[in-house]
């Protein structure tokens, strides 16, 4: 155990009250880094508001003098400002995720003009209501794909390590381990772990421990973190209670975990009980007029795509069978919704005796437990190569689709033999809904994880499956097959 001597601790397990003599201030980066967020959306309510009068033929106010025209547009660009900050938009706790930011766009962007319509009837202006309408939808559609682009800058600075936040774990159980480790290999999410605070000792000599839990505060304020992000498991809830009052006083940020793993944030809604705020999860909607709506287009889509690529799945057909002997389409029994047993088709991109060479190959297995990949299998065809790399030999599957095996969306389909040998009861859960023709193991890797991943983001998505998540996932594969990341 590596322990921090940058100062003295003391050891008391009491420490008298004392009110914050000063109340931290935003790090220079983090006002630099919101100063320019504020910057984008003034350069992008400016772009958008001049969009809008070119295309309407008029600026905002019908038959106004250039120089009012031009202190219109200063007003509304600082409205929009101003309302971009009161619901939230600069700060980061609340962009974390883009459709609540987007969201806010949205209500940000409405009432900017709501406030502009209601100013010019005060003022007694003549709005000219072809350039509102205009200005409304250039400002939403440009304040979300600016902020998309200021994101994805930020997050390649954050995975250099760059815009890093210093943080420490307060706990020292389990799951105060596990958040530290999960923080450390995600760079991405911006911060960067300096230590941890915990009572017990721990015969780790890499783990860096900063003091007790009775020096949380003082050692924040003298190595000036962050935050903390606190194992609420690992903590006894009068300190964690303390440890909360004392660093948001100062103005020091504090996350507490709450030990649930892989359920979608949408799905938690905070109630009060009693002065306890407690977390309420919202049921999955898998049915009523979501599955209707899921199950209609993914029907159409499939019907659409197989008479497009009718003309193709012919010529794949004559190469197949030209370049091996053996059937154009591979069948292989596998489990479907409710452990139903299904035929899944695909175009075949193996030698004909391709399962009996399974087991001499086993050893060279890249993949963990029972999914079963090779980088350079010899069993593939010349033809096979240009189809896995394409993901074209899934085509068939459209067929599974349109009879109601497979949907488009979900967990992918694992061979009867290889789930009822290899997996625990557990498992089965992934079972509930249709198989996918692509699903969010696909887009998070194609192939390239083992067995917990796979079950693990299989369960994500059948516990926080949406519309929305569907309508992700199937965007994710269309650039993952255009990389062709993953495929083998």
């Amino acid at each position: 155990m590596q322990v921090d001597r940058t100062s003295s601790r003391t050891y008391e397990a009491d420490v008298p009250l004392q009110f914050p003599q000063r109340v931290r201030s935003v790090g220079t980066g983090a006002s630099l880094r919101k100063a320019m967020v504020v910057g984008n959306d003034a350069l992008t309510a400016l772009v958008a508001f001049s969009a809008a009068r070119l295309a309407a033929g008029k600026g905002p106010l019908v038959g106004a003098s250039a120089k009012l025209q031009v202190i219109t547009y200063v007003v509304l660009i600082s409205i929009a400002l101003g309302v971009n900050a009161r619901v939230g938009l600069y700060l980061s706790r609340h962009c974390m995720r883009r459709l609540p930011e987007w969201g806010r766009i949205l209500q940000a962007t409405a009432a900017t003009m709501s406030i502009s319509i209601v100013g010019q009837y005060l003022l007694k202006q003549n709005l000219s209501r072809d350039w509102a309408v205009l200005a409304y939808m250039f400002l939403v559609v440009g304040t979300v794909l600016s902020r998309e682009i200021v994101r994805r800058v930020f997050t390649r600075l954050r995975q250099q390590r760059k815009l890093s936040r210093p943080i420490a774990i307060v706990g020292g159980n389990v799951e105060a381990l596990a958040l530290g480790s999960l923080l450390g290999s995600n760079p991405a999410l911006g911060y960067e772990v300096v230590g941890y605070f915990m009572d017990d000792d721990v015969d780790d000599d890499d783990l860096v421990v900063l003091g007790r839990l009775c020096d949380v505060e003082r050692v924040v304020i003298e190595r000036d973190l962050t935050g903390v992000v606190v194992a609420t498991t690992g903590v006894d809830p009068a300190r964690t209670n303390e440890i909360v009052r004392r660093l948001t006083d100062r103005g020091h940020h504090v996350n507490l975990s709450s030990s649930l793993r892989d359920i979608a944030a949408e799905r938690l809604v905070v109630v009060p009980m009693e002065g306890y705020p407690a977390l309420y999860i919202t049921p999955v909607m898998r049915f009523g007029w979501r599955r209707v709506c899921k199950r209609v287009f993914e029907v159409t889509a499939a019907v659409a795509a197989l008479a497009v690529f009718s003309p193709l799945l012919l010529l794949m057909a004559v190469a197949i069978k030209l370049d091996s002997p053996g059937p154009v389409l591979f069948k292989q029994r596998r489990h479907g919704r409710n452990g139903k047993s299904i035929w899944v088709l695909k175009l075949r991109t193996m030698r004909n005796d391709a399962e009996k060479m399974r087991g001499e190959l086993q050893h060279l297995n890249g993949a963990d437990g029972i999914i079963f990949k090779l980088r350079n299998d010899p069993r593939i065809t010349r033809v096979g190569k240009v189809l896995r790399r394409t993901s074209l030999d899934e085509l068939p599957q459209l067929w599974n689709i349109a009879r109601g095996d497979m949907s488009l969306v979900g967990p992918r389909p694992l061979p009867s033999s290889d789930v009822e040998s290899a997996w625990s009861e557990a498992a089965q859960y992934r079972l509930r809904v249709r198989p996918g023709l692509t699903g969010l193991w696909q887009v998070s890797g194609r192939g390239q994880s083992g067995d917990e991943d796979l079950l693990r983001l299989d369960l994500y998505y059948v516990d926080n499956w949406s519309l929305w998540v569907d309508a992700s996932i199937i965007a994710r594969t269309v650039a993952a097959v255009v990389r062709g990341s993953g495929a083998y």
